[in-house]
């Protein structure tokens, strides 16, 4: 999907004003957007942890995090993240005594936070744009239901991590919450005037559809989105389209300096 996503994308797109938004920009900002961007990463590792200290799995927070980035490197590789998380369960599950079962329901438990995490704010964010359809008054009802279902679901499919819910879902929202600073960021880097709520709504649709095992590291998926989404809110096609372009390029950078764990064996990882 990904490459015939961006084909789609960059034909319809004025991709002289793209460009000229990224060679104009104040890339100072690319900075600042990045450590947010890598900061939200390290906030999720320390979810991930959480949810597998509370299966009785107990790693240090440096092995985790070392894991975690090394596992943010192969989702380039596959489809949707599904590459990291099926190589983090591999390892664990050969050096551990904790089941597969459980090592899968925690790290698909992870992902399903960061998703309800990621509904609930845009559905909060919705609610303050302009009228876009006829229930969007009532839309706010929709967060403390879903946080209720992911509550009961949680504790149907896997109740030793059920008392771990508050606090998985606080690092779900510090996640987006950081994730959507590097956003603002990066909007000050392209000279975007406000308001930004339209964007910023885009982005936390653009990361659900992104998560899905559609695109190689949200490529595609991400422009897709913004460029539609922006059509349908009114919004410039050109700046939406270069905060996901910028925000993948975060992404991707990020990722890549995982790659230096992939030549390390369990040992070194664990080491201090």
């Amino acid at each position: 999907m990904s490459v015939t996503a961006l084909i789609i994308v960059y034909q319809k797109i004025d991709m002289r004003q793209l460009v000229d938004l990224l060679r104009n920009g104040q890339w100072w900002w690319f900075l600042p957007a990045l450590l947010f961007f890598t900061s939200s990463q390290v906030a999720s590792a320390f979810r991930l942890n959480t949810l597998f200290r509370h299966i009785g799995l107990n790693l240090s927070e440096r092995t985790n995090l070392r894991l975690y980035w090394l596992g943010m490197y192969y989702n380039l590789l596959l489809p949707g993240g599904i590459g990291g998380d099926a190589y983090k369960v591999v390892v664990l599950r050969k050096r551990n005594v904790v089941a597969t079962r459980d090592l899968v329901l925690a790290s698909l438990a992870d992902r399903a936070f960061g998703l309800l995490a990621l509904v609930s704010l845009a559905l909060v964010l919705v609610w303050y744009l302009p009228p876009l359809f006829s229930a969007q008054s009532w839309i706010l009802l929709l967060v403390p239901i879903l946080i209720l279902i992911a509550w009961w679901v949680v504790r149907w499919i896997q109740p030793a991590i059920s008392p771990a819910f508050r606090i998985v879902l606080g690092w779900s929202f510090l996640v987006q919450g950081l994730q959507v600073c590097a956003v603002l960021c990066l909007l000050l880097m392209i000279g975007q005037p406000l308001p930004w709520l339209g964007f910023i709504v885009l982005f936390l649709a653009s990361s659900v559809l992104a998560a899905l095992p559609l695109s190689y590291g949200g490529a595609g998926a991400r422009e897709i989105a913004f460029f539609y989404g922006a059509t349908w809110l009114g919004l410039a096609e050109a700046p939406a389209v270069a905060i996901s372009v910028l925000f993948y390029l975060m992404t991707l950078l990020v990722s890549l300096s995982g790659m230096s764990f992939s030549f390390r064996d369990w040992e070194d990882m664990q080491a201090a």
